[in-house]
């Protein structure tokens, strides 16, 4: 373990080669028609040119129902560099991940203070195959960028506290603005960090809250923008009558505890995960199990 602490970047290194390798194969996949990869990078007039008019488009409109105009503006040029060559396009996926396995290592070194269980966390990030869908799925992209500047976010949060500079705060904000024009999902930023707030002091105060009002802001806004682009675009259902209050609670702890178990047995994963089909008013019984 000695040469591990002593050199944990060459076997960084090792482990982004190993992933690199791991993924490889796919660069003979092609993109996913009637799987969004048409509606978001084919067929979306905002990817054909870097032109001062699409620039605006990917900014200011959704695309089919999704408002993500940074990771749009990496296909865009990629478009232009490659023209549709799904090649360099599941290659750039493959880069994001590795991007990202690097951020998990300093990441795990801050929280472990160890170079090699941060190197068994960035091992475990890199193979771990619930990443499968968002490197070979082109246009699932969109979690891989939003999660490498949430990750910066997280590192410049971190900074920020320990040398309580303006900079770092800064940086970590602009961070979670370009996560949010990634994907919508990282709303959850400011919770996020009032989480690292009471694990760094053990206890929770309100000015963990009150100094993080403006960002928690910024997540009611893409709440809102998202709502109502999904609305627009016919994605919301209101199931009004075929699910209660109640399944939709169980519904939701489900969700997450089928996460938490893949993490630890991922067999029988899928891209798209259903609504359950109830049986004479019941929901299947692993619901009803998933609060215990």
């Amino acid at each position: 373990m000695k040469i591990i602490q002593k050199r944990p970047f060459l076997f960084l290194i090792l482990i982004l080669l190993l992933g690199l390798g791991l993924y490889w194969p796919s660069l003979d996949f092609e993109l996913l028609i009637n799987f969004d990869d048409d509606k978001l990078i084919l067929q979306s007039p905002a990817n054909q040119s870097l032109e001062y008019e699409n620039l605006k488009a990917l900014f200011t409109e959704p695309v089919f129902g999704l408002y993500h105009p940074i990771t749009s503006l990496t296909w865009a040029i990629e478009k232009q560099l490659y023209g549709f060559d799904s090649r360099w396009f599941h290659l750039s996926n493959i880069l994001w991940h590795l991007l990202n396995t690097v951020l998990i290592f300093f990441l795990g070194q801050h929280f472990l203070k160890r170079s090699d269980w941060a190197l068994i966390v960035a091992l475990l990030f890199v193979f771990h195959p619930m990443h499968t869908e968002n490197i070979v799925w082109l246009s699932a992209r969109k979690d891989l960028v939003y999660g490498c500047f949430f990750l910066l976010g997280l590192l410049s949060y971190l900074r920020f506290l320990k040398q309580q500079k303006v900079i770092f705060y800064a940086l970590m904000a602009l961070a979670f603005i370009a996560s949010l024009l990634s994907k919508s999902n990282a709303v959850v930023f400011p919770a996020v960090l009032i989480l690292i707030d009471i694990y760094k002091n053990r206890q929770f105060k309100w000015k963990y809250v009150l100094n993080k009002v403006p960002l928690f802001a910024l997540s009611g806004l893409f709440i809102f923008i998202t709502l109502k682009t999904q609305q627009e675009a016919g994605f919301i259902n209101s199931f009004e009558g075929e699910y209660t209050i109640f399944d939709r609670l169980l519904m939701g702890i489900y969700s997450l505890g089928y996460y938490l178990f893949r993490l630890f047995v991922p067999f029988d994963l899928s891209p798209k995960n259903l609504y359950p089909t109830k049986t004479e008013g019941w929901l299947p019984w692993v619901y009803y199990a998933a609060p215990f």
